[in-house]
């Protein structure tokens, strides 16, 4: 049987982009959220959760149950990429929230990169999160 997420997940992964958002700003960050970053490489605008002093691209990945979240990291590792090289942003964070990532671990320690060459972004649990920003949270 299928496992699906309630529609309560929605709203806990706008209130953490909301969050974030909010302890970024209250730290002096000039944030702008849900910004068109370009076109992803496939075609079709490219939106991201924060963009973060003009030059950080910061897509805030929120999963309180196991779900296909995962495989879809790689892709946005991809096109993370793509904006940086294409669009001049200095570098992009995807940052990983919640108990539902089964292997935030390989994410996070570069497992993939043998095969995906993505130098400009970043995976990372939340803490890292705010440790790279110096945010208290």
């Amino acid at each position: 049987m299928a496992t699906h997420a309630s529609r309560y997940t929605d709203k806990t992964g706008k209130d953490f982009e909301y969050f974030c958002e909010h302890i970024l700003c209250e730290s002096g960050y000039n944030v702008e959220e849900q910004v068109c970053i370009g076109l992803r490489p496939h075609g079709g605008k490219h939106n991201t959760d924060l963009v973060i002093e003009e030059s950080d691209i910061i897509s805030l990945k929120y999963q309180d149950v196991q779900g296909t979240a995962e495989s879809k990291i790689i892709e946005e590792m991809c096109d993370l990429q793509d904006a940086c090289d294409r669009y001049g942003y200095k570098r992009a964070i995807i940052v990983l929230a919640g108990n539902g990532w089964k292997h935030a671990d390989a994410l996070i320690s570069g497992v993939y990169r043998k095969w995906v060459n993505a130098p400009d972004v970043q995976v990372v649990y939340y803490q890292t999160f705010l440790d790279i920003y110096e945010l208290d949270a």
